[in-house]
């Protein structure tokens, strides 16, 4: 095991590491051949997914209780 996975206590999701990524895009470790990793578009676009992702479920959910209530016969 790596120090770096005994360290950390949490096991983070695959959208929080790219979100590290996007946010850290000019670090020179995530450097590729002195370019950013990631253009600001995919950086914009991962931004986005991450906010996302934590609303989906409350989005469903009122879409289904809206479409339920649309089609109860009242």
């Amino acid at each position: 095991m790596t120090k770096q996975k005994r360290e950390c206590i949490y096991n983070h999701e695959p959208i929080d590491d790219c979100l590290f990524r996007a946010t850290h895009r000019h670090a020179p470790e995530f450097a590729l051949r002195g370019s950013p990793c990631l253009c600001w578009i995919r950086s914009l676009i991962i931004h986005a997914a991450w906010h996302i992702a934590s609303v989906w479920y409350y989005c469903a959910l009122w879409l289904i209780v809206g479409l339920a209530l649309w089609v109860a016969p009242w």
